[in-house]
């Protein structure tokens, strides 16, 4: 089980844990949250992050974009722009960047919603068939061939049958060998074997005419290791020009988040195991940015032994007796404060009667360092209760 957002924390558990980079921000674009995702790409710890903004990540380049995104803050529109974000070694990416107004229900813009989606490779692709589509049109005027040698992007000329006959050192250097060694024989050589097959329908596909947008397959180097290409291509007469971008460190990155959120998921099937199976009371409190503290979950072992059931969302101090409440909120704000585990004994007054309990809770960080959630648990130790020692 677990609590949506109440209307104190604006914040979706999406935006923390959504692999596209996202913040939020004040009316005045004051960015007061951004997402593990953003601190990871950026490499900011999170007070700088925050006394900087996120357009502090903007490509020198780009920046003429926040000129438009300072006239939509001050009407309150929708902003978009594919821009480059600098990421933790200073390299800018290209990103789709929406910036969102959330508004009241008078209509006044409390709060905006930043997120930004990479689309590095796709832009980079479109900008190689812009500049090889320059190049051929100065070919048709007259003017010498695209010149490999000062390609700025892996590049081949293949024949119909996709027989390499120029390649760019670029690419060359990429795979680790010289030119001449790529020339006078198709690709298959280079190809993973699981690419093969894809790899022969896209050159049939060209030798018809057709353009090549994005294809994505693996070249061995001379070193043995296999290097992924996105390639886009346009057949011109007898010849295919084949532009491409190294894309390994992008596919090494995502297949390094499979793993990690296969990782994610065994062991929240391992946690939802012990969590509903468990003999003794167990629960989640989410600890609110207000400092308050909502039951997130509880087990079954916990409605049972305390007879409370509707309690998921609900603040402690509304389960319990004021007089109570007291003395277990301090327990709660001491946990929080020190960032150490707490343990206690209480004397409960509930429906099923005077309740001795013992609990112990343990203070969970989030991703930004910030203490966002406490998991306990509790034992009866009731005289003649569940747990006493039989007669």
């Amino acid at each position: 089980m677990g609590g949506g957002p109440n209307s104190e924390d604006p914040t979706p558990t999406l935006a923390v844990a959504h692999p596209n980079l996202f913040w939020f921000a004040g009316p005045d674009g004051s960015v007061h949250f951004f997402n593990a995702a953003w601190l990871a790409y950026t490499g900011r710890p999170p007070v700088d992050a925050l006394a900087d903004g996120w357009a502090a990540a903007v490509h020198p380049h780009d920046r003429f974009h926040l000129e438009r995104w300072e006239t939509a803050l001050q009407g309150g529109v929708l902003f978009e722009a594919d821009l480059r974000l600098l990421n933790a070694v200073g390299e800018g990416r290209w990103h789709a960047v929406k910036l969102i107004p959330l508004r009241n229900a008078t209509g006044a813009v409390t709060e905006w919603f930043g997120s930004a989606a990479d689309i590095h490779e796709p832009h980079s692709l479109r900008e190689a068939l812009q500049r090889l589509s320059v190049a051929l049109a100065a070919e048709r005027d007259g003017d010498d061939g695209p010149d490999l040698d000062l390609s700025r992007d892996p590049f081949v000329i293949a024949d119909k049958a996709g027989v390499w006959r120029a390649v760019s050192p670029l690419l060359g250097a990429t795979l680790g060998y010289e030119v001449h060694e790529l020339l006078g024989r198709t690709s298959e050589w280079l190809e993973h074997p699981d690419d093969r097959k894809r790899t022969r329908r896209e050159i049939d596909s060209l030798a018809k005419g057709r353009i090549t947008t994005r294809f994505e397959n693996r070249l061995r180097g001379r070193d043995g290791r296999y290097r992924w290409f996105a390639w886009a291509a346009v057949p011109h007469g007898d010849r295919r020009f084949c532009v491409a971008q190294n894309i390994t460190i992008q596919k090494e990155a995502d297949e390094r988040l499979r793993a990690a959120e296969a990782r994610r998921q065994e062991a929240d099937a391992l946690y939802r195991a012990v969590f509903e199976n468990a003999a003794d009371p167990l629960f989640v409190i989410r600890v609110e940015p207000s400092g308050a503290f909502v039951v997130e979950q509880t087990n079954p072992a916990h409605k049972r032994a305390t007879g409370l059931d509707d309690v998921v969302g609900r603040r402690l101090e509304d389960l319990l007796p004021p007089e109570t409440a007291a003395k277990v909120l301090a327990r709660y704000r001491e946990a929080v404060a020190e960032g150490e585990p707490v343990a206690w004994r209480d004397v409960f007054e509930l429906e099923v009667g005077t309740v001795v309990w013992d609990t112990k809770i343990v203070p969970v960080r989030d991703a930004e360092g910030r203490i966002a959630r406490i998991v306990g648990s509790g034992r009866d130790v009731t005289p003649a209760g569940p747990d006493a020692p039989p007669d």
